[in-house]
């Protein structure tokens, strides 16, 4: 499993330089910003395009109210899929996997996800 606490800040600019981005990991809230790095490091991994908002900044979190305009902007840029990290998902120990195109919403295990599998639900 990718540990959260290894994932390093600089990782993101090796990976967010390819054009074609299939995911964006968009941290919400009081979510740690190294969790959505974990999960897009995972992805790269297995290598799936990934990214997270450039704006990302720990000391800024987005709030609720960002977030339909990240995944407008993700959708704009054809992004396939969304995984939003938000505090109260992390607290079920889920994410939440969002298909862009479906505007269909689902549920996938924190554990999956840090292992780059968005494809089980959580139960």
């Amino acid at each position: 499993m990718v540990d959260p606490a290894n994932a390093r800040a600089a990782d993101v600019g090796t990976a967010t330089s390819a054009p074609a981005v299939a995911l964006v990991a968009l941290p919400l809230g009081d979510a740690p910003l190294h969790t959505a790095l974990a999960i897009a490091r995972a992805l790269w991994k297995r290598g799936i395009p990934a990214t997270l908002p450039a704006e990302a900044d720990p000391a800024a979190p987005l709030q609720l109210a960002d977030i339909g305009k990240q995944l407008s902007r993700a959708s704009r840029a054809g992004i396939s899929t969304a995984v939003v990290v938000g505090p109260d998902e992390l607290a079920r120990g889920q994410v939440q996997v969002k298909d862009m195109a479906a505007n269909a919403v689902r549920y996938v295990r924190l554990a999956d996800a840090l292992e780059g599998d968005l494809n089980r639900p959580a139960l």
